[in-house]
């Protein structure tokens, strides 16, 4: 585990024990393999201080999201690095949803009229009967 958090520390620049602090409050070792970890850039609050944010997004079933806030305090004299960590995770309750249908079905068949149809009809009923005729000729 610490040379997969020291890894991670050197390319988040977060310190180690911020990484393992998360893995502490959360009651569960987030950093499992396959886990997506993502962070942002370091912000400049003051002189002194930097904040990330930390998403952590656990693979398998549960696919459970994990949000952190990280505040890295310096010392300008010790140049010793404190840290507030704080999780602010959304929690999200599932919703039941009630589909309802979206049209109403149609109770008896559509009929078209005889006009319209009828015009269609009339002009493609004699190709069908005449090429039925010759195909029966050349049968027999």
């Amino acid at each position: 585990m610490g040379d997969t958090l020291s890894v991670i520390s050197e390319a988040s620049n977060i310190p180690v024990d911020v990484l393992q602090e998360m893995n502490q409050t959360s009651g569960k070792n987030l950093f499992l393999p396959h886990n997506e970890l993502y962070f942002t850039e370091a912000e400049t609050i003051s002189d002194t201080v930097t904040k990330h944010k930390i998403v952590i997004k656990e693979s398998g079933a549960s696919g459970e999201v994990r949000t952190y806030e990280v505040l890295l305090k310096k010392d300008q004299e010790t140049k010793a690095v404190t840290f507030e960590l704080t999780d602010v995770t959304e929690k999200v309750e599932k919703m039941a949803v009630n589909y309802s249908p979206v049209y109403q079905p149609v109770s008896a068949p559509v009929v078209e009229r005889a006009e319209e149809s009828g015009e269609e009809l009339a002009s493609e009923a004699p190709a069908e009967t005449s090429q039925k005729l010759r195909k029966k000729q050349k049968l027999q």
